[in-house]
């Protein structure tokens, strides 16, 4: 059995998220981290921004100390705040199997749990080129998988998923802009800046609308997609109440209370 080490107990420094689209940014916000909704091509989105100042704050959590599978996001939550912290945000990460397995690369608190998955397939996983999103010497970046050649000792997490829908700015050349498959998505990008910028979408889109959305929308020169119709949002304080479902790795952004030392 994989057994990971509970990343989110450790105290975090307070920060902020930038934004897409600042004028849509709710102002009672109770804290600087800000979660959006918006509107592209008659498409509704939700958005959270993490500047990269803040990569520190986001955990990628799978078990907990005991081995035991987290799974849903809500639980995850109360975790979290009993062990003295603010809960701020929470979706799935890559994409897993039926024992809820991450199927490619997850790398959590510095520990490879899951190695780098370089096979062929059926399922957008094997789309290729497929990519992993990661923190290595506190960056947030996103790259092909043929391209991740870091030492495992350098990144913090990662998490592969597929298809990359951009990288350096291109398209992937496998989407098809007229496609009729649609489907609710969530994939995260990275802006030229270092920032790393996750979405949803509310409604069903494709491939080629998501990969737009990142370009064009949010300034992310790559993006990767991390999973369809089962994705959540969960995050209380913007209005986001998805906390159901059963997932693998769970991507998690947290702060400390206030006043915390």
């Amino acid at each position: 059995m994989h057994r990971a080490a509970v990343a989110w107990l450790a105290s975090m420094l307070s920060f902020g998220i930038a934004s897409c689209d600042r004028a849509s940014i709710p102002a009672t916000s109770p804290s600087a981290v800000l979660g959006q909704t918006i509107t592209e091509g008659g498409q509704t989105y939700r958005v959270v921004t993490v500047p990269t100042s803040a990569a520190a704050q986001l955990r990628l959590i799978w078990r907990d100390g005991d081995d035991k599978l987290i799974g849903d996001l809500a639980g995850l939550e109360k975790r979290i705040v009993d062990h003295g912290e603010r809960f701020v945000f929470a979706t799935n990460s890559g994409i897993f199997d039926p024992t809820r397995t991450p199927v490619g690369l997850h790398i959590e608190n510095g520990k490879p749990l899951v190695e780098l998955n370089r096979g062929d397939g059926t399922g957008n996983f094997y789309l290729k080129p497929n990519g992993v999103f990661f923190e290595a010497d506190g960056r947030l970046q996103i790259c092909e998988t043929g391209e991740f050649t870091i030492p495992p000792e350098r990144v913090r997490f990662a998490t592969q998923s597929g298809p990359l829908l951009l990288r350096g700015g291109r398209e992937n050349t496998g989407f098809d802009p007229a496609s009729a498959n649609r489907k609710r998505r969530s994939a995260v990008g990275v802006t030229g800046a270092g920032d790393a910028v996750f979405v949803l979408s509310e409604g069903r889109v494709t491939f080629h609308e998501l990969a737009s959305l990142f370009r064009d929308r949010c300034g992310c020169a790559d993006a990767l997609y991390l999973d369809g119709e089962i994705s959540k949002f969960y995050a209380p304080r913007f209005g986001w109440n998805d906390g159901d479902g059963q997932f693998a790795g769970i991507i998690a952004l947290i702060e400390p209370n206030a006043g915390a030392r």
